[in-house]
């Protein structure tokens, strides 16, 4: 995958193979630069610690802890909750996902507010706001 400008476009290339690629666009490098973050992220090539620095453990659980972190470009306070996955049997799995399912739509003061989910191989990493 590789940015570019081009004609005062902001893009990036997708290329699967010498013979096959597609070129998105986005209205500002802005956008460009977040749809490049969201699709390395999902190709799981950009890692949790790329954009977030985790400063201290604030709590423990069952099968995870939380940390405060910060965002590194924004410098923005979050809290990363991370998830050993060996740690869930398959039914704390299924409420994980329908809690995260729950939490992307609600919006509401007394919630917090999810940024984003990460996951590599052998855990998962909630990012939400720090209150």
């Amino acid at each position: 995958m590789s940015k570019f400008k081009e004609d005062n476009r902001n893009g990036f290339k997708i290329t699967k193979d010498f013979k096959n690629s597609i070129t998105l666009f986005a209205p500002s490098s802005i956008e460009a630069d977040d749809w490049y973050s969201a699709l390395m992220k999902a190709s799981g090539i950009i890692q949790i610690t790329d954009d977030y620095e985790m400063l201290e453990l604030c709590g423990t659980g069952k099968f995870s802890n939380v940390y405060r972190s910060i965002h590194k470009r924004t410098k923005t306070p979050v809290a990363i909750k991370v998830i050993e996955k060996d740690k869930l049997n398959e039914v704390e799995s299924s409420y994980l996902n329908t809690e995260l399912a729950i939490i992307k739509v609600i919006d509401h003061p007394l919630i917090v507010e999810l940024i984003d989910v990460y996951e590599d191989t052998s855990k998962i990493y909630i990012v939400t706001e720090y209150i």
